[in-house]
């Protein structure tokens, strides 16, 4: 079950749809009559630029959710063209019925918390995008990664995903990192990048 049910003793019978790796969610345009929860599995949220330049919005995996900001806007339309990575399944929350959970108290606390946490995300990913430079955008990854989680180093899956969420190539991110390294501002393995001191 989704964690934002936790602890409401709702009686939850809500439409759970299963998708194959590669099979679409759903397409840019479509209506949205609802929010999805991921239960399991991860989805990849992507548009095009006039170029026809694939580039990432989101990626959503276990306990994510969609559809909580278009689902009450005017125009509630998707953005973006949903895609699952691997196979994964989702449940459904119609408008109507949400309407009807948010009576319950805690329901409706977690749904706030997971939301504003998302929305604190996008923040921070809209600062990180805004920044000109490679090595301005891993640096303010960084710093950011210190000052909310105390932490100097933050951990990777990928280079290649990394890249997608700077929104740069998977080559100049890979020279942008070396450079850093060999200024002392950062050290970085397959699966992690640190900030070092004199970088703060």
């Amino acid at each position: 079950m989704h964690k934002i049910f936790e602890n409401t003793n709702l009686d939850i019978k809500l439409p759970i749809c299963t998708y194959k790796k590669g099979e679409i969610v759903f397409n840019e345009g479509e209506l949205a009559t609802s929010i999805g929860l991921i239960i399991n599995g991860n989805i990849s949220v992507k548009t095009y630029t006039y170029y026809e330049k694939e580039y990432e919005i989101n990626n959503i995996s276990k306990d994510g959710i969609f559809g909580q900001f278009v689902v009450f806007s005017s125009k509630p339309f998707f953005v973006g063209t949903a895609v699952a990575t691997k196979e994964t399944q989702i449940m459904y929350i119609s408008k109507d019925k949400l309407f009807e959970f948010f009576k319950n108290r805690i329901f409706f606390e977690n749904y706030l918390s997971l939301v504003s946490a998302i929305s604190i995300t996008i923040q921070n990913k809209v600062k990180i995008l805004s920044q000109k430079e490679i090595k301005d955008k891993i640096l303010f990854l960084l710093v950011n990664n210190l000052n909310q989680n105390k932490s100097d180093t933050i951990y990777i899956s990928s280079k290649d995903k990394l890249a997608r969420y700077l929104n740069v190539t998977r080559p100049s991110l890979s020279r942008e990192l070396i450079n850093m390294k060999n200024d002392e501002l950062i050290d970085f393995g397959k699966h992690f990048i640190k900030l070092n001191k004199k970088s703060y």
